[in-house]
């Protein structure tokens, strides 16, 4: 996925990205938005969406506007890739600033934020380094799992998409206090293998910061 405008491009009205959906990959589980509306706007294959339980399919240069509160979820039931641009208004790409202001707003000495990155992937709303950075002071460990866009699936830490080594280096060496950091693979289809791959993948990503 790729932002083609963010929130502080267009001062919170909107946030634009364009999304390549793998072929009978997972799909992101029913979700609503009560605090703004999704569109999406179909650029290559044909895109399964479902609203409320029920299936609707948007094929090239169909647009699809999900309301307010409405249940959905959307993949690609096809053969080959598809392409499509999704719109949220107003901007759904602070997610995590958000959920900063939430833990700040509702301090309590035995509540402690649990950030999980790779959901916020995959839910389109990936956090900067520096939206990480603010959140790190409110929690004790960090929940950490990778994804694969091609493959449509969880893989091990360090063989898919999110960039954990990245947000690790940006944010890590300037924490003063210990941090947890909880594998989590999602891989039925081999777990103890990928989980193996998980912890050693983790511990050279570790290893190479600088700290």
């Amino acid at each position: 996925m790729a932002f083609k405008a963010i929130a502080a491009q267009t001062d919170g009205d909107f946030s634009l990205m364009e999304r390549t959906v793998p072929p009978r990959g997972r799909r992101p589980l029913a979700h609503r938005h009560v605090n703004c509306s999704e569109a999406f706007w179909v650029l290559d294959g044909t895109i399964t969406f479902v609203f409320d339980g029920v299936e609707h399919r948007g094929g090239r240069d169909d647009f699809v506007l999900v309301p307010r509160g409405a249940s959905h979820t959307f993949g690609n039931d096809g053969e080959e890739p598809a392409r499509l641009l999704v719109l949220h208004a107003p901007a759904m790409d602070a997610y995590f600033a958000e959920l900063e202001a939430l833990v700040t707003a509702y301090r309590h000495p035995r509540l402690r934020a649990l950030p999980d990155v790779a959901n916020a992937y995959r839910c389109s709303m990936p956090p900067s380094a520096a939206d990480l950075a603010r959140l790190l002071p409110f929690t004790d460990m960090l929940h950490i799992k990778d994804y694969a866009d091609a493959a449509g699936r969880f893989v091990a830490v360090g063989e898919g998409d999110i960039p954990i080594a990245a947000l690790l280096a940006a944010t890590l060496p300037v924490r003063e206090t210990p941090l947890a950091l909880i594998i989590e693979t999602h891989a039925g289809y081999d777990p103890v293998a990928t989980t193996r791959r998980s912890v050693n993948g983790l511990r050279r990503m570790v290893d190479l910061l600088p700290i």
